[in-house]
């Protein structure tokens, strides 16, 4: 952090990151007692050029660097009439000021972009890989006075939705979700059950836990899963077609495992969270294509008999699971 110039550039969607690196450098640098005179924050958008740089140009009170940020910066995304100004400005902000430039997204061919990397330095935090994701993980917990067993947290990367295409699911959302299973947890390791129980009430992952225990064969926690469904007063269409969808794209899994692509292949296809895809690929191994495909046509069968009335919506789904 010593190293650090006059100027950096903090952009990405994890903005969870993004805020905790913005408070290692506050503590690195302000002066608590002086935080309210040491630390400025201004919009981009509605900040004038004039007002930003005259807080630069103020000295510290008390601290080692007075730290500017400055969120949604309109001339690092596009033209802008103050992109000129900003440009100049980079190289003669005062060493005791470090303003922290924040921008969700940039556009890494302006010469204002460009600059910023000359003289300071810039960071992109997006989406967490696998293996840092379970660290981030295994960590948090440790803070909360928890530890969790390699596939526990695998399940709950799964069940978070976390990698799931177009999701905007992010680090903040799976904190609260960690912090949930913390408070359901009753003793010092975070079990599968915690999990299942305070991931509960977003149909999708409910949906996916249920055909995850019908791959292992626990059809009696399917069954539970479902029952709860009817409970939380979740509409029946909405869970066969959810059902429908999960079992189309076990289909088109056994498809593509047949035309002889990996697993890699499938998965980069399909454009899903790997995790999910791990446990429908294995679902899909326990069945034939022919099979799969009568199993989507049962489906669509029993949609038509619930909508006509000749079954019991709940009893429908009922026997359609069981003879899964």
């Amino acid at each position: 952090m010593d190293q650090l110039k006059r100027v950096v550039l903090l952009s990405g969607q994890e903005s969870y990151l993004i805020d905790w690196s913005i408070r290692m450098l506050v503590d690195r640098y302000v002066n608590p007692a002086c935080k309210d005179f040491d630390f400025i924050k201004f919009n981009g958008l509605t900040a004038s050029f004039e007002e930003i740089r005259n807080c630069c140009e103020t000295l510290p009170m008390f601290s080692e660097r007075k730290i500017v940020v400055v969120e949604k910066l309109k001339c690092l995304e596009a033209e802008s009439e103050d992109e000129k100004k900003w440009s100049a400005y980079f190289k003669e902000i005062p060493d005791f000021s470090l303003m922290i430039l924040v921008n969700e997204s940039v556009d890494g061919r302006r010469k204002i972009t460009k600059i910023i990397n000359e003289i300071g330095k810039t960071y992109e935090f997006n989406q967490l890989p696998e293996e840092f994701l379970k660290k981030f993980i295994s960590k948090q917990l440790k803070l909360r006075g928890k530890t969790a067993k390699s596939q526990v947290i695998s399940d709950f990367i799964a069940d978070s939705g976390y990698y799931d295409k177009n999701t905007n699911y992010t680090l903040y959302n799976l904190d609260n979700d960690l912090t949930k299973v913390v408070a359901h947890a009753t003793g010092d390791e975070i079990l599968k059950d915690d999990v299942n129980q305070t991931l509960s009430g977003n149909i999708e992952r409910d949906i996916f836990a249920m055909m995850d225990n019908l791959g292992r064969g626990n059809k009696g926690s399917a069954f539970q899963m479902l029952s709860h469904l009817f409970l939380y007063g979740e509409n029946e269409y909405k869970i066969l077609g959810l059902i429908c969808s999960q079992f189309e794209t076990v289909t088109m899994i056994k498809e593509m495992q047949e035309e002889g692509k990996s697993f890699s292949e499938i998965s980069t296809n399909l454009g899903l969270n790997p995790y999910r895809i791990k446990i429908l690929h294995g679902l899909s191994e326990k069945y034939t294509l022919s099979h799969l495909k009568t199993i989507l046509g049962d489906a669509y069968r029993v949609d038509r008999r619930i909508k006509t009335g000749m079954l019991d919506k709940n009893l429908a789904l009922e026997l359609f699971i069981a003879d899964i």
